[in-house]
């Protein structure tokens, strides 16, 4: 069994998912995100080391690869539905931080059904703790095309516990919530 740290966000009004209550156990896929890209690594021992919400310092082997998919061994899988780097071939080994979330649907509505050699990747997890983020939003220029969008504000990182994250679905600002969950199988 492994304890973890997961984003949830959109996925909580998915009604194919549960409500992530406190105490209850629920089966769900893993995807992760890189903002500064996993490298390769020349290490070969697998690494999931938590820094803070659902991020973490990672090692791991890439266990499959398509033009459209790739998913990671650190411990748990995770995918990535993104081209991946041309060096992350199959048996390779990347590190890097990541942010760590519940896939949303087109994980069992797509990859499922259109790569038949996808490995499984639905874990069955325990919720221990559901977490508001209520960190304030902060508006940010794109450098590249001058758009505008929100972050959370990194100085100010805030959570409130909940027992349900349905049952807050509208409290969330555009942030999401903060699972803290034991993987059972």
């Amino acid at each position: 069994m492994k304890r973890i740290y997961v984003y949830a966000g959109a996925e909580i009004s998915s009604r194919d998912y549960s409500d992530f209550r406190v105490g209850e156990r629920a089966n769900f896929a893993l995807e992760f995100y890189s903002k500064s890209s996993l490298l390769p690594s020349s290490e070969r021992n697998i690494l999931a080391e938590h820094l803070k919400c659902a991020f973490y310092k990672v090692c791991g082997k890439v266990v499959y690869r398509t033009k459209q998919v790739w998913v990671i061994d650190i411990g748990f899988l995770l995918f990535r539905l993104e081209t991946p780097p041309d060096f992350a071939i199959k048996d390779s080994w990347v590190e890097g931080e990541i942010c760590v979330s519940i896939a949303p649907d087109y994980y069992l509505e797509y990859l499922k059904k259109s790569l038949s050699d996808m490995p499984e990747l639905a874990c069955e997890f325990l919720i221990e703790q559901t977490m508001i983020d209520t960190t304030p939003l902060i508006t940010v220029i794109d450098p590249v095309d001058n758009s505008e969008y929100w972050i959370g504000d990194e100085t100010k990182i805030s959570f409130r516990e909940v027992k349900s994250a349905r049952d807050t679905f509208d409290d969330i600002n555009g942030n999401g919530y903060i699972l803290k969950c034991l993987r059972i199988n």
